[in-house]
């Protein structure tokens, strides 16, 4: 028996189609907001804000499109973020343990995570209007020899 395999090339349309379907962040900035929520979960004992942001892409690249702040977390810590239009999003969080230095991730001494894996995050779709649930993070101890430190 014999098997033969056709290995077919996008057109250039189709290609455009397929990186647009790809492409993360807002798809109808126009569009009612909808938003995020879910669980963050840690075990440590590292005090600070908790941050929890949504970026367009991943690694994120520039400020978020949306973001929450709690003071004083508890964990298990409900959170939800509001006023995102329609996209794929990536959900990160952190503990800021030196909120003089901004909002900026310090793997090294900062415990952060991202909805899936801290090291391979899930996108989340949001529709028109609509609530995304149970967009749960789990944050990791800071480490120095964490890859995001790099």
């Amino acid at each position: 028996m014999t098997y033969r395999s056709t290995l077919r090339v996008p057109s250039a349309l189709t290609a455009a189609m397929i990186a647009a379907s790809c492409a993360a962040g807002p798809s109808d900035p126009g569009a009612p907001p909808g938003s995020v929520s879910g669980m963050v979960a840690y075990t440590g004992a590292e005090p600070g804000v908790l941050r929890v942001a949504v970026f367009a892409t991943f690694p994120p690249f520039g400020p978020p499109v949306a973001e929450t702040a709690i003071d004083e977390p508890s964990f298990p810590q409900p959170y939800q973020v509001a006023g995102l239009p329609p996209g794929r999003y990536f959900v990160l969080a952190m503990i800021d343990t030196s909120p003089e230095d901004g909002d900026r991730y310090h793997p090294d001494v900062d415990p952060g995570g991202a909805f899936g894996r801290h090291d391979s995050p899930r996108s989340v779709m949001l529709d028109v209007a609509r609530a995304a649930t149970g967009v749960d993070v789990e944050l990791v101890a800071p480490s120095p020899s964490s890859p995001w430190g790099r």
